[in-house]
C-alpha cells in the first residue's frame, strides 16, 4: 500500500539536498522516458491512481517514489502499506531565551508500509492482486489489480472498509456482469458461500456510537432477543415449507411448476427486502454489539433465507426456459405432442444437468411427474372433446381411435426418455435418471384403464355383429333371445354407471368390467354348451366328412339335373356354366372323398397301442378318479360302427377293436359301476363315526391302487380285479350297516331314553315350607 501522511520538518538540510539530486536524475529520467514514449504503462498507471488519491501534483508523486525506491512495480502490487510520520527539522534558538512553542510544519509524504508500524491518520492507497505466482504482464495488467482508496480523516478506516464491502464487492456478487468470461454456474455458489457473510460482516462494521449505550441496558437487549426470537420464529415457518413434501394433485403441470416457484421468489424477495430495512438492522447491530447469542441463530436462519432466495429465482429461471416447450402439452391433442417430447425431455436433462437445485432425483422427479400429469389430463380433454361429451356419447370407432393415440403417446414418451437418457452430455455431469416407476406409473394405469376400455368395446362389437347375424342359424328360437337379453343387461350395467370411466383411480370400473368380462365368459360358455348340445349328433371326421361329401354331392346333382330338364333354363347361356362347375366341383368332391378313406384306412398302430396299455383308473384334474378309457379308442370305435352302415371298408385296426366292441363297453361299465358304489358306501358314513372307519377306508382305496398302477385294458386280471373291489365294497357296505344300526339302536335310543327319566319330581305351584 502507498500511505500519504503529515510528517514533522527536519533540519537536516545536507542530506535533504543530496536526497534531491537523485531524486532530479531520477525524475528527469522518468520524464524523457515518458515524453519519448517509453513509460512502463504498469507504472504510468500507479502514477496516475496515485495523484488521484493524494491530490499531490505529478512531479511530487515522482520524488516520492524515487525516493523510497519504489519504482519495481511487482513490489509496488503485492507489499501492504500505511502511513509512517516522519519528523520535521527545527531551527537554533538564541541563548538564554526562552524556546519558543514548538511550530509543526504540516507536509505530505508518500511511503511504503506493511501496517504494523504505523498508525492510520492520513490517505491508504492499496494495490493487491490475488494470482502472485506470475508476473504481471504489461498489457491487461489492470484486469489482475485490485485497487482501492481509505481516508481515514473524513471517512474513517471502519466505515471505509464497510463501504467498499457493500457498496462494491457485494454489489458484484448479487448482480454479476452476463458479459464476463466466467462461469456462469459458478456464480450461485459463490453467492451462496460469500453473501451471507458479508452481509454480516458489513453490518459489523457499521459505525453507530448511539447503539453502544443500548448494550448496557439489560432490558432493552432481552427485549430485543425476544423481538429478534419472534422474526426467526416466523421466517422459520416460511422456510419450513422448502423442507416439506408439496402434496401434489393430479392435475397439477409444468405451469403449476413455474408459478410455485415465482410465488416463493417473490415471497423471500419482500423478506429480504423487509429485513433490509434501519430496524432490522440497528436491532441486530445492537444484539451484535452486546454478544447476543441469538446473533449466531440469525446468521443461521439469514443463510436459509438466502438460499431459499437463490433457490427460488434459480428454479423460476429454468422452468421459465422451458415454460415454450410445454406449451404443446396444454394447446394440442397427443397426436401432436408427440412431435414436441424429445425437445422438451432435452431441456429437462439440460436443467438437471446445469441447475444448482433441480439436480437431484427428486427435484427433476418432481418436475417431470408433473409433465406426465399435464400429458394425462390432455388426453382426457382429447377422449371427451373438452369435457364436453363422454366415452358412450360419441361414435365408438372415433373414441377407440383416440384412445389408442393416447396410448401411443405414452410408448413415444418412455421412448424418447430412453433415447434422451443414453445420449452423450456433458463430461462430468450426473447421468439423468429419476424413479421412472414414480414418473411413469401414473399414465402407465392411465394406459391400462384404456386397454381395459378398449377391449370393453371391442366385446360389445365383436357380441353386437354376433346377434345382428342371429348367431348364424346356430342358436335358434328362445336360447338365441336368451343370450341377446343376457349381453343387453350386461351391457346396460357398465354404460349406465354415473363415474368418470378415465378416472384411473376409480375403483368402481374395475370392479364393473369384471363383472361385465364374467358375464360375458359365462354367456360364451353357455352359447357353445348349448351348440355343443344341439350338434352332438353330427358325425366327427372322417365319416362326417364322406357323409358331407356325400350329401353336398347329392344336393349339386339334384340341382344341376333339375336345370337341365327344365325347358327354359337348360336354353340360357348360364346353364352350360353350371354343367362345366358341377363337373369340376364333382371331380374335387370325389377326390376329397377318397383322400378321407385313405387316411381311414391307414391308420397309426402305434397310436392304438398307446391307448391300450393305459391303467384303467386314473386321477383326472379335478383329483377325482375315474375311468381311463382313451379318446382314441371311443373315437374308432363309433367311426367304424358309422362307417360300417355306409358300406366302407375298415382297416385291420378297426376290424380287431370293432370285434372286441363289447370287451371294451364291458370293462367300462364295471368300472363305472365300481367307482359309483365305492363313492356311494363312503359317503353314507355319518359324520358321528366317521373316525371309526378311517383305518377301514384306507384299506378298501388301497384295493383301487392296481387299477391306477399295473392293471391295463389289454390286461387279463381285469375281472378279478373288479371282483375282488366289488366284494370288499359289499363288505364295507354291510359294516357301515351294522354300526349305524349300534349307534342309533344301542347308543342314541339308550342315551334318549335316559335323557327322558326324572330323577325328583318338584311340586308345581303348591309352596313348600321348611321348618328349622
Amino acid at each position: 500500500m502507498f500511505v500519504c501522511g503529515v510528517v514533522p520538518g527536519s533540519s537536516e538540510e545536507e542530506e535533504e539536498e543530496d536526497i534531491m539530486d537523485i531524486l532530479q536524475k531520477r525524475r528527469e529520467e522518468c520524464e524523457r522516458k515518458a515524453r519519448r514514449g517509453e513509460m512502463d504503462p504498469r507504472l504510468e498507471f500507479t502514477f496516475q491512481l496515485l495523484i488521484d488519491g493524494t491530490g499531490l501534483p505529478r512531479h511530487s508523486i515522482m520524488d516520492h517514489v524515487f525516493e523510497g525506491n519504489m519504482v519495481n512495480i511487482e513490489n509496488i502490487n503485492v507489499e501492504e502499506v500505511e502511513q509512517k510520520p516522519q519528523a520535521e527539522s527545527s531551527k537554533p534558538r538564541p541563548p538564554g531565551q526562552k524556546p519558543p512553542p514548538p511550530q509543526v510544519t504540516v507536509k505530505k509524504k508518500l511511503f511504503l508500509s506493511d501496517g504494523w508500524d504505523v498508525r492510520f491518520t492520513g490517505i491508504c492507497i492499496y494495490m493487491f492482486r490475488i494470482n502472485v505466482s506470475k508476473q504481471l504482464p504489461e498489457e491487461g495488467f489492470h484486469k489482475d489489480l485490485f485497487c482501492g482508496i481509505l481516508n481515514a480523516e473524513k471517512v474513517g478506516l471502519v466505515t471505509a472498509i464497510e463501504r467498499v464491502m457493500e457498496y462494491v464487492y457485494m454489489s458484484a456478487l448479487a448482480h454479476p456482469s452476463s458479459d464476463g468470461d466466467e462461469d456462469e454456474t459458478k456464480f450461485p455458489i459463490v453467492k451462496n458461500q460469500l453473501l451471507p457473510g458479508l452481509r454480516s460482516f458489513c453490518s459489523a462494521l457499521k459505525d453507530k456510537n448511539e447503539l453502544k449505550d443500548m448494550t448496557k441496558n439489560i432490558n432493552t437487549i432481552t427485549m430485543l432477543e425476544d423481538r429478534v426470537g419472534e422474526w426467526i420464529k416466523k421466517v422459520m415457518e416460511i422456510l419450513s415449507e422448502s423442507e416439506q413434501l408439496r402434496r401434489e394433485v393430479d392435475s397439477s403441470g409444468p405451469q403449476d411448476e413455474l408459478e410455485y416457484w415465482k410465488k416463493r421468489g417473490a415471497q423471500f424477495s419482500q423478506l429480504v427486502s423487509y429485513l433490509q430495512d434501519d430496524e432490522v438492522q440497528l436491532t441486530l447491530m445492537v444484539l451484535q454489539l452486546a454478544n447476543s447469542k441469538v446473533i449466531k441463530l440469525w446468521r443461521d436462519t439469514d443463510h436459509k433465507i438466502t438460499f431459499c432466495y437463490n433457490e427460488a429465482k434459480d428454479n423460476a429461471k429454468f422452468i421459465q426456459a422451458m415454460e415454450k416447450c410445454c406449451h404443446s402439452l396444454y394447446l394440442d391433442d397427443p397426436v401432436k405432442i408427440k412431435d414436441s417430447i424429445l425437445s422438451l425431455l432435452q431441456t429437462v436433462r439440460l436443467i438437471h444437468s446445469v441447475s444448482q437445485f433441480y439436480n437431484t432425483s427428486e427435484r427433476i422427479s418432481s418436475l417431470m411427474v408433473k409433465i406426465t400429469n399435464q400429458m394425462i389430463e390432455t388426453c382426457k380433454q382429447y377422449i371427451t372433446c373438452r369435457f364436453k361429451e363422454t366415452i358412450w356419447s360419441q361414435e365408438r370407432s372415433l373414441v377407440r381411435e383416440r384412445l389408442i393415440h393416447c396410448i401411443n403417446l405414452n410408448r413415444t414418451y418412455r421412448e424418447t426418455y430412453l433415447f434422451v437418457k443414453n445420449q452423450p452430455f456433458l463430461p462430468n455431469t450426473e447421468q439423468f435418471s429419476f424413479s421412472e416407476n414414480y414418473v411413469f406409473g401414473k399414465f402407465d394405469t392411465f394406459c391400462r384403464r384404456l386397454n381395459k376400455i378398449i377391449a370393453m368395446f371391442d366385446l360389445m362389437d365383436d357380441y353386437s355383429h354376433l346377434f345382428e347375424k342371429r348367431m348364424e342359424g346356430l342358436l335358434l328360437g328362445e336360447d338365441l333371445e336368451e343370450a341377446m337379453q343376457t349381453f343387453e343387461e350386461a351391457k346396460k350395467a357398465v354404460i349406465t354407471a354415473q363415474y368418470d370411466f378415465l378416472d384411473y383411480r376409480n375403483a368402481d370400473f374395475d370392479k364393473d368390467y369384471e363383472t361385465f368380462e364374467g358375464k360375458t365368459n359365462a354367456l360364451r360358455e353357455s352359447i357353445g354348451n348349448t351348440i355343443e348340445d344341439n350338434f352332438s349328433s353330427v358325425w366327427e371326421t372322417p365319416q362326417g366328412r364322406i357323409k358331407w361329401s356325400r350329401c353336398l354331392m347329392q344336393n349339386m346333382t339334384e340341382t344341376v339335373e333339375s336345370v337341365c330338364a327344365h325347358p327354359v333354363l337348360r336354353s340360357l347361356p348360364a346353364a352350360g356354366d353350371v354343367t362345366r362347375k358341377y363337373s369340376n366341383t364333382r371331380s374335387l368332391v370325389v377326390t376329397y372323398e377318397e383322400t378321407m378313406r385313405a387316411v381311414w384306412m391307414n391308420q397309426n398302430l402305434w397310436d392304438v397301442d398307446d391307448s391300450l396299455n393305459n391303467t384303467l383308473l386314473k386321477i383326472d384334474d379335478a383329483g377325482r378318479i375315474s375311468v381311463n378309457l382313451d379318446h382314441t379308442i371311443r373315437l374308432l370305435l363309433r367311426e367304424s360302427d358309422c362307417l360300417i352302415k355306409m358300406g366302407l371298408d375298415l382297416p385291420i385296426v378297426c376290424h380287431s377293436l370293432y370285434a372286441k366292441k363289447n370287451y371294451f363297453t364291458l370293462i367300462n361299465d364295471s368300472l363305472q359301476f365300481l367307482l359309483r358304489d365305492y363313492l356311494c358306501t363312503v359317503r353314507r358314513v355319518k359324520l358321528e363315526v366317521r373316525p371309526l372307519f378311517l383305518p377301514q377306508v384306507v384299506r378298501l382305496s388301497s384295493l383301487l391302487l392296481p387299477g391306477l398302477r399295473y392293471v391295463t385294458w389289454t390286461s387279463g386280471d381285469w375281472k378279478e380285479f373288479i371282483d375282488r373291489a366289488n366284494a370288499a365294497i359289499n363288505c364295507f357296505d354291510v359294516l357301515v350297516t351294522r354300526v349305524h344300526d349300534i349307534y342309533t339302536n344301542r347308543i342314541i335310543y339308550v342315551l334318549s331314553g335316559m335323557q327322558d327319566v326324572s330323577l325328583i319330581t318338584l311340586p308345581g305351584k303348591q309352596l313348600v315350607y321348611l321348618n328349622i
